[in-house]
C-alpha cells in the first residue's frame, strides 16, 4: 500500500508541476528600461484585464443584479480561471519580485452586486495588493433579457465594494489621489452623475495614472448595458480635463516614470477605432496633450479588445508618444492569462524626441551662446513653451506670448542655462514642434 500511495503522491505531484508549467507558458514578461544604460532591476507588477465574473452564468448568484448575493464557490469558468491566476501569482510573488496587481476593468460580466462581490473574494485571497478598475462590461448592471438598472451606476456599486480596497491602496502606494473617483460629476452626454474612476498613485518613483473611458449612456441597439466605445469626457471633472491638470501640476513627474491604465486602448488601428477605442478626433486630441511629457512616458496599458499588441502611440502627424501594450483576456484561456511588468529604473532619460525627424520650424543661429530667434510666421501666440536638457529633465515652462516679438521674429534668451544639448518643445491645441537646441 506504501508503495502505491507514493506512486499516487507522486503522480499528483507531476500533475501539479505540470499545471503550474503549463501556466506559466501563458504568462507573457516585459522588462521596462532594462536595455538602457545604467538600467538597475526595482520590481514587478502584474497586470490582468477582461476577467468577466459571471460570464455564462445567466442570473449570477441570488436573483437580481443590485442587492443579490454571490454563490457559494469558484462559479463559472472565468471566476475558475482568476482564481488560477491568483494561485499562480500566491506561489511565485516572493521569487518574481511582484509587488502588486493592476485589473483594468470588465470585472464583471454584466455589473451584478454579486458578480463583483465573487471577483472580490477571488482577489482578497491575493498575497500582495490589487487595484482595481472599471471596465464597459462593469457600468451598467442588468440581468440579460430579464432586468436592467435605469442607469449607468455600476460606477456607485464598485465605490461601495471595494471601499476597503481603496482605503488599504492608499497606506501601500505614495501619494495616492482618488482623482474624480469618489466625485458625482454631472455628465453632459446622459444628464446624469457619474464615478468616473480618474485616480494617481506612486510606486517606487513610477507614477500610475488609471484613467476612464467608459461610456455611460445606453447601448443604441435591443441590448443591456452600454457599448465598447469609448469617451474622452472633455469637460470639467471629466477624464480629459482631469489627465491634463495632473500632469500639468504633478511635481513627481521625473524622467520615463510614467504608466497609464485604462481599460479601453488608445490604439492606431483605424478599423477598430471607431467600435471600440477613442475616435480619432479625441484620439488625436489626447495624444498632444500628452506629447509634451513624451520623454516622462513609460508604457499604455490596455485590455477590452482580447488581444495581445504592442504598439507606438503617435500624433496623427506622426510624433511618437509612448509604448502600448494590450493584453489578452484572462477568462479566455483555461489557465487564466496575465502579464508580468518588470520595471528598471535608469539614472539618466532616454530622450524619445529623437527619433522625430518632421520638425516644420527652423531657429538660428544653432549652435548659440543662448539667443535664438524663430521667425513667427507660422507660429500663433497661443503656443505654449517647455524646454527639457538632455536627461529629459524640464528646465523651462513658458507661452510665446512671453517672448519678444521684434519685425516679425521672436527672440528666445537661453542664456541662463548651462551649455549642452535642449528641446524645445512648442505646442497648443493643433500643432506640435520640437525642436533641438546646443546652447555653447
Amino acid at each position: 500500500m506504501l508503495k502505491n500511495a507514493n506512486s499516487c503522491y507522486f503522480l499528483l505531484l507531476i500533475l501539479f508541476l505540470s499545471s503550474n508549467t503549463l501556466l506559466a507558458q501563458y504568462i507573457p514578461e516585459f522588462d521596462y528600461n532594462k536595455n538602457e544604460v545604467g538600467a538597475v532591476y526595482q520590481f514587478s507588477f502584474v497586470h490582468i484585464t477582461d476577467v468577466h465574473i459571471g460570464e455564462g452564468q445567466g442570473d449570477y448568484g441570488t436573483s437580481g443584479f443590485k442587492n443579490d448575493t454571490m454563490p457559494n464557490g469558484d462559479v463559472g469558468y472565468s471566476a475558475e480561471r482568476l482564481r488560477k491566476a491568483v494561485n499562480w501569482i500566491n506561489n511565485n510573488y516572493i521569487d518574481k519580485n511582484l509587488k502588486f496587481i493592476i485589473v483594468s476593468g470588465d470585472l464583471t460580466d454584466s455589473g451584478e452586486k454579486s458578480e463583483f462581490d465573487k471577483f472580490k473574494e477571488i482577489m482578497n485571497a491575493s498575497q500582495i495588493p490589487f487595484v482595481p478598475t472599471i471596465g464597459n462590461h462593469d457600468a451598467w448592471p442588468y440581468v440579460r433579457f430579464k432586468q436592467e438598472s435605469h442607469k449607468a451606476d455600476g460606477d456607485s456599486i464598485i465605490n461601495s465594494i471595494f471601499e476597503d480596497t481603496y482605503n488599504n491602496c492608499a497606506t501601500f502606494f505614495d501619494n495616492w489621489d482618488n482623482g474624480t473617483r469618489l466625485n458625482a460629476w454631472l455628465n453632459p452626454e446622459t444628464n446624469d452623475n457619474s464615478y468616473l474612476f480618474n485616480f494617481y498613485f506612486e510606486y517606487n518613483n513610477f507614477n500610475f495614472y488609471m484613467i476612464d473611458f467608459n461610456p455611460r449612456y445606453h447601448v443604441n441597439k435591443n441590448e443591456p448595458g452600454i457599448g465598447p466605445e469609448a469617451q474622452l469626457y472633455d469637460y470639467d471633472g471629466g477624464t480629459f480635463q482631469w489627465l491634463k491638470s495632473h500632469l500639468a501640476n504633478n511635481q513627481h513627474l521625473a524622467s520615463h516614470n510614467t504608466f497609464i491604465i485604462s481599460h479601453q486602448p488608445p490604439s492606431t488601428d483605424i478599423v477598430i477605432m471607431p467600435f471600440y477605442t477613442l475616435d480619432a478626433t479625441e484620439y488625436d486630441k489626447m495624444m498632444k496633450i500628452l506629447y509634451p511629457y513624451q520623454s516622462n512616458l513609460a508604457v499604455w496599458l490596455a485590455g477590452h479588445i482580447h488581444r495581445d499588441k504592442h504598439y507606438m502611440a503617435s500624433t496623427l502627424n506622426g510624433y511618437n508618444v509612448m509604448e502600448v501594450f494590450e493584453t489578452r483576456a484572462n477568462k479566455e484561456y483555461e489557465d487564466s492569462y496575465f502579464r508580468i511588468y518588470n520595471v528598471y529604473g535608469v539614472p539618466n532619460v532616454v530622450n524619445g524626441i529623437k527619433n522625430n525627424q518632421n520638425i516644420n520650424l527652423s531657429i538660428y543661429p544653432n549652435p548659440s551662446i543662448g539667443r535664438f530667434e524663430i521667425d513667427a510666421t507660422h507660429l500663433s501666440s497661443d503656443y505654449l513653451i517647455k524646454v527639457a536638457d538632455a536627461s529629459g529633465k524640464t528646465v523651462m515652462n513658458s507661452s510665446l506670448k512671453a517672448v519678444p516679438l521684434t519685425n516679425g521674429v521672436y527672440q528666445f534668451d537661453f542664456s541662463t542655462l548651462n551649455k549642452g544639448i535642449y528641446f524645445m518643445t512648442l505646442y497648443n491645441d493643433d500643432n506640435i514642434e520640437t525642436i533641438r537646441l546646443v546652447v555653447q
